[in-house]
């Protein structure tokens, strides 16, 4: 099995001082510096990974969710368009029973103040 041997400078040339400070505190949660490093490697891996991840599936949609979310976005517009076309052909008739009255006056102003009031909560 190949070993590769790793030697670091952790000096003010190469961090500042609030990072030493901070190197200093993680060293002292380990056993010893190789587990430390080892640990920091291993993060610096799994990132690189996830970063080729990210950017294959961005270059090539195939590799994602990409064609299923397109193909579920086209059906919906199908859909969407049958029921236009129903609508517009008098196909379907909407029974005004089944929406409630509008408010009205004060009641109405009450409610779009609510509305206006969670929207600008966003």
């Amino acid at each position: 099995m190949p070993k590769l041997f790793l030697s670091v400078r952790i000096t003010e040339n190469f961090f500042t001082n609030e990072e030493i400070n901070k190197i200093e505190k993680e060293l002292k949660k380990y056993n010893n510096k190789s587990e430390f490093l080892r640990k920091i490697i291993k993060f610096y891996l799994q990132i690189e990974d996830n970063e080729s991840l990210i950017n294959d599936s961005n270059l090539n949609p195939q590799n994602s969710n990409y064609n299923k979310n397109l193909e579920e976005l086209k059906i919906l517009i199908e859909e969407n368009h049958k029921i236009l076309q129903k609508l517009s052909s008098s196909e379907i008739q909407l029974k005004s029973d089944n929406y409630k009255e509008p408010y009205k006056g004060e009641e109405q102003e009450v409610q779009t103040e609510k509305i206006l009031g969670l929207l600008n909560q966003f």
